[in-house]
C-alpha cells in the first residue's frame, strides 16, 4: 500500500475525510485544501470537528482531532473534472487498500463524483446504507456541489450532522 504525500491516517480514526484528488495548489503547498477560496477548514471548525479554525499550514494537526484526510485519485489538477473515469476505477483499489489498513469507522466522500465513480451506484446525499471498507459512508455536499450564495450553508449542515454522527460512535 502506498501512501501520497498529502494523506494524513493513522489506524482507527472516527472520521476520515475523502476529497476527490489534490488541487494544483495543494500540491504546490504540500498542504490539503490550500486554496483561499476552500471552505473546508471554516466548515470543519464551525461543525464541531476541530475547537479552532486551522489552517491548510496545520493540516497534519488535523489527526489530534480524530480526523484524517485522503483524495480518491491521488493526481493533482486544476479541477476535478480534468479527471477520467478510468482514474477513478484504477484508483479505486488503492484507496480501498488504503482504508482497510486504517480502518476508519466513518469515511466523508466530499462529493459524489468519486464514491459513485468507484463503486458504480448513484447516491444521494448524506449517510449511505452501504459500509466502504468497513466504515460508515456519507456523502457530503460541497462548495462546489451547490449555489455558491448557500453552498457554506449547505455544507455545514451536512458537516453538523456527520459531526453528531461520528461523536456517537
Amino acid at each position: 500500500m502506498e501512501l501520497s504525500s498529502f494523506d494524513i491516517l493513522v489506524p482507527d480514526l472516527p472520521v476520515v475525510f475523502c476529497g476527490i484528488n489534490p488541487s494544483v495548489r495543494t500540491a504546490a503547498s504540500g498542504h490539503n485544501f490550500g486554496s483561499a477560496s476552500n471552505r473546508f477548514w471554516r466548515v470543519l471548525h464551525l461543525s464541531g470537528f476541530t475547537p479552532v479554525r486551522m489552517s491548510a499550514e496545520e493540516d497534519r494537526r488535523l489527526l489530534a482531532f480524530g480526523c484524517g484526510i485522503t483524495a480518491a485519485v491521488p493526481r493533482p489538477t486544476r479541477n476535478a473534472g480534468e479527471l477520467q473515469i478510468y482514474e477513478f476505477h484504477d484508483a479505486g483499489e488503492a484507496l480501498r487498500a488504503k482504508l482497510e489498513h486504517f480502518h476508519p469507522e466513518t469515511i466523508a466522500f466530499l462529493g459524489k463524483a468519486a464514491y459513485e465513480a468507484i463503486e458504480g451506484n448513484r447516491v444521494s446525499w448524506g449517510p449511505q446504507s452501504s459500509h466502504f471498507c468497513g466504515a460508515a459512508v456519507w456523502i457530503c455536499q460541497t462548495q462546489v456541489d451547490s449555489i455558491a450564495a448557500s453552498a457554506s450553508t449547505i455544507w455545514l449542515r451536512f458537516t453538523e450532522t456527520l459531526g453528531l454522527h461520528v461523536r456517537r460512535l
